[in-house]
């Protein structure tokens, strides 16, 4: 859609979207688990509710204890958000072209932000919120889930004229690689019924990698090509990974959430024992990964610089084939590795590689 044709759809409905859009996330959990995370994921950056509408998701984040601020291209919504959040700063924002600078941002929420633009515009919007993020930063999405555009001349009994795009979930899936940014989490639900429009709704955690990717970088393309193929693999691996600690991380809130709710007399000191208990087992989950990503996880894939030598005599070390080890972390939570066994082959010293 034409940006002055956006601006002034909402420009047309901004009061009675306030009235009916400013108190949702009370009846949206899903909604608020996810802005939850990202808010745990963003402590001590900027955060930014890009397309914030009357912003009621940058208040939320400001409860949470994120340093949250609005954004919108309407001026009638932003004359709303101010109303009902004097403490939060809200700013006209076009998001196909940011006027904030590169590396700025810890965290976007964009919650149907882009449901108002073609897929051209998507691409570039998505351009736009990469070049803002800091290394490691991450933009939330949500949006209706489908493959159609729908024409409304009325919204919340008001006249306008606004066009709503449907995405498919792979689709944004590919946009966001393609604009650099790494996929980390995807999730569909269905909507709330009496709440929401009836439509399935799709949430992606999309992070700006904490190395710029060979997409984009000379070095980095380089680098890829010097690297021997198992450093490679090992680093697909790796990005693998953070998609499953993110999930184990979800599923601790989630349960916390729910003992809680189950124990409503619970002290203090009970709560911590019951989320040391869930962290304790991510910890382990992701102690293991990090341990196996490593180069002693299979000897003989290691290129010659990474491969161990022995701590005795500093000779070769040369596999003899995997072996399973069980060792406790600190927080008393078991972690099993599959590693190579090696011996040496001048001094025949058997270990599990050294340092690794």
């Amino acid at each position: 859609m034409d940006k002055q044709q956006i601006r002034q759809g909402y420009d047309a409905v901004a009061e009675a979207y306030a009235d009916h859009f400013a108190g949702e996330l009370a009846h949206k959990p899903f909604d608020r688990m996810w802005l939850d995370r990202l808010a745990a994921l963003t402590v001590g950056t900027r955060v930014c509710d890009l397309g914030c509408g009357p912003g009621q998701v940058a208040a939320y984040l400001d409860g949470r204890g994120a340093e949250a601020f609005g954004a919108d291209l309407s001026e009638e919504m932003l004359a709303q958000a101010r109303r009902l959040h004097p403490s939060i700063e809200f700013r006209r924002e076009d998001m196909l072209a940011l006027s904030l600078a590169d590396d700025t941002l810890g965290g976007i929420a964009a919650f149907y932000s882009i449901v108002n633009l073609t897929h051209a515009q998507v691409d570039v919007a998505l351009r736009e919120c990469r070049r803002v993020l800091q290394l490691g930063g991450y933009l939330l999405l949500a949006f209706h889930v489908g493959d159609e555009t729908r024409h409304v001349d009325e919204l919340l009994g008001r006249p306008t004229s606004l066009d709503f795009t449907f995405f498919e979930p792979d689709d944004v899936v590919a946009r966001l690689e393609v604009a650099g940014l790494a996929v980390r989490d995807v999730t569909l639900r269905y909507p709330y019924a009496d709440v929401e429009y009836p439509s399935r709704r799709a949430y992606i955690l999309a992070q700006k990698p904490i190395g710029c990717g060979p997409r984009f970088c000379k070095a980095e393309r380089m680098e890829g090509k010097r690297a021997g193929r198992s450093t490679m693999a090992r680093r697909k691996r790796l990005e693998g990974m953070v998609g499953r600690w993110s999930a184990d991380a979800t599923s601790v809130w989630a349960g916390m959430a729910e003992w809680r709710a189950a124990h409503p007399t619970a002290t203090l000191s009970e709560i911590e024992d019951a989320l040391d208990e869930r962290l304790d087992q991510v910890r382990a989950r992701v102690l293991a990964d990090l341990a196996l990503a490593s180069a002693a996880a299979d000897v003989r894939e290691a290129t010659a610089d990474e491969r161990p030598r022995c701590e005795r005599c500093g000779g070769e070390l040369r596999t003899r084939g995997p072996s399973d080890r069980t060792l406790l972390t600190q927080g008393g939570a078991e972690v099993r590795l599959r590693r190579s066994y090696a011996t040496c082959s001048r001094c025949g010293d058997g270990s599990y590689p050294p340092g690794r």
